[in-house]
C-alpha cells in the first residue's frame, strides 16, 4: 500500500511538473506571438522552452517598417528598450533590438538584404539585470559570465568561447569561433563564419548564409535542435 502511494506521489509530482514547464513556455509565448499575424511577414520557425521563447520569420517588404511596428507594440505592452545595435557588410544590414519588462528580456535581430529580410525574436525569463562579462582564462579562452547572451557584431574575430549556461549570437561576417563548456543556444545572422561547439548545446539556428558550423558528438550524446533557415550552410556532428 505505501509503495503504492509513494509510486502515485511520484507520478503526480512529475505530472505537475510538466504542466508548470508547459504553462511557463505559454506564457512567455504569449508576449511575442501576437508579432505572427503582422503584414508582409510569415511565421518560419519556433521554439518553444519553460525559460525561453524563440520565433523565426520571413519578412517579404520594408523591413524597417516591420521593426518598427514590433517596437510600437513592444512600448504599449510595457517593454523598455534599452539599446539598438546596427551592423552593415555589403548590401546585408543587421540590426538588433534589445529590452526589458520586469525579469523578462527580448532581443530582436533583423537581417535585411534589399527589401527582403529575416527577424528572429527570443524572449526569455532572467532575474539577472548585470551585463555580459567577458574575462579571460588561463586556457586562452574568454569566459562569459553566467546566464547572459553574448552577441558578436564585430567582423573577422578569432576567438574561443567558454560558456557559462550562455546564448550565443553571431551578427557579424567571417569569424573562427569555438565554444566550450555549457551554451544553450546558438544563433548565427552573418556570412562566412565557422563555429566549433565543442559545448553542450540545446539549439543551433543560422539564419546567414555559408556558414560551417560544427557540434561536438561527445559532449552532445543528445542532437541539439537545428534550424537552418539560410543557404550554402554545412551544419555537421563532430567527434
Amino acid at each position: 500500500m505505501k509503495k503504492s502511494i509513494l509510486i502515485f506521489s511520484l507520478v503526480l509530482g512529475i505530472i505537475l511538473g510538466m504542466g508548470f514547464l508547459a504553462l511557463a513556455a505559454s506564457s512567455l509565448e504569449s508576449e511575442i506571438k501576437w508579432i505572427d499575424k503582422l503584414s508582409d511577414i510569415s511565421l518560419i520557425s519556433y521554439v518553444n522552452k519553460s525559460n525561453k521563447s524563440v520565433r523565426n520569420y520571413n519578412v517579404s517588404t520594408k523591413p524597417s517598417k516591420v521593426i518598427e511596428a514590433v517596437r510600437s507594440r513592444l512600448k504599449k505592452r510595457g517593454w523598455k528598450f534599452d539599446k539598438t545595435d546596427g551592423v552593415t557588410s555589403g548590401t546585408a544590414k543587421v540590426s538588433t533590438i534589445y529590452a526589458t519588462k520586469g525579469s523578462l528580456k527580448i532581443t530582436i535581430t533583423m537581417k535585411s538584404s534589399g527589401t527582403a529580410a529575416i527577424m528572429n525574436v527570443a524572449i526569455k525569463k532572467d532575474g539577472t539585470t548585470q551585463p555580459t562579462k567577458v574575462t579571460e582564462s588561463p586556457g586562452g579562452a574568454k569566459v562569459i559570465s553566467s546566464g547572459e547572451s553574448l552577441i558578436i557584431n564585430e567582423n573577422n574575430v578569432t576567438a574561443k568561447y567558454k560558456c557559462s549556461n550562455n546564448d550565443f549570437i553571431v551578427n557579424s561576417n567571417s569569424n573562427n569561433l569555438a565554444l566550450l563548456g555549457v551554451c544553450k543556444m546558438l544563433t548565427v545572422n552573418g556570412n562566412s563564419n565557422t563555429i566549433k561547439v565543442n559545448s553542450t548545446i540545446e539549439s543551433i539556428i543560422v539564419n546567414g548564409n555559408k556558414n560551417r558550423v560544427s557540434w561536438s558528438r561527445k559532449r552532445n550524446p543528445k542532437t541539439p535542435e537545428i534550424i537552418n533557415l539560410g543557404s550554402n550552410n554545412t551544419i555537421t556532428r563532430g567527434p
